[in-house]
């Protein structure tokens, strides 16, 4: 059987365009796939730079509150929170017997 060849293209010429068109493909393909996890990483990256901004604005507060605390300029807020801790909890067992 005699084989039939393309016009224009020498022989072994249709290795390297499939092999050029196969790399083309495979690094579009690449970026496709980078472009799909920002996008759906564009939630969590957005929640982390908001994280960042209330770390970086806060610290200063929250120091200075706790500075003072531990100095006894201002009365702890433990026995407060025990309370309606403890007053949940009760209202809680309560309703759950009934």
């Amino acid at each position: 059987m005699r084989r039939t060849e393309v016009p224009g293209l020498r022989p072994g010429e249709w290795k390297r365009i499939a092999s050029t068109t196969a790399i083309a493909l495979s690094v579009a393909g690449l970026f496709f796939i980078g472009y799909q996890a920002v996008v759906s990483l564009g939630r969590i990256l957005t929640l982390l730079a908001i994280a960042l901004f209330f770390t970086v604005v806060l610290t200063p507060a929250v120091d200075f509150l706790q500075h003072r605390v531990s100095m006894g300029l201002l009365p702890r807020a433990d026995s407060g929170q025990t309370f309606a801790a403890g007053a949940g909890q009760e209202a809680w067992s309560q309703q759950a017997r009934r």
